[in-house]
């Protein structure tokens, strides 16, 4: 289940839900749900959300692999996915995002990213 219960109410627009954060033309530009306890897989069509900046879904039971669309989101600034259980590769065309906006990448260390400054958590002090 999630941690956060209401996220998704009946009645509320995507910019009102818990974890997602839209801009003044109601786009949504960020989706934290970090240590949500999310559970199955990150769906393809998360790459519709063309302006997203920042994807923050760290710390869950996510599994199966990174959708190769999040490879086209042209904005994102921040992908952190590390403490789940994604396998195989980072999207192939991912590594690009790094030479434009993509500032901060994380993923599991069991993951081959070739362009991962870091792999898993951060370091806390």
């Amino acid at each position: 289940g999630w941690g956060e219960k209401d996220w998704l109410s009946v009645g509320k627009a995507e910019c009102e839900w818990w974890g997602i954060t839209c801009d003044r033309q109601d786009r949504v530009v960020e989706i934290n749900l970090a240590n949500n306890n999310l559970k199955g897989a990150i769906p393809d069509e998360i790459s519709f959300l063309e302006y997203l900046q920042e994807i923050n879904m760290s710390q869950n039971a996510i599994n199966g692999q990174i959708p190769e669309g999040i490879s086209n989101l042209y904005f994102l600034e921040l992908l952190h996915l590390y403490g789940n259980d994604l396998f195989n590769k980072e999207p192939e065309d991912l590594c690009y995002l790094t030479n434009g906006r993509l500032i901060s990448l994380r993923l599991d260390c069991s993951i081959k990213c070739d362009c991962c400054a870091e792999c898993g958590a951060p370091n806390r002090i």
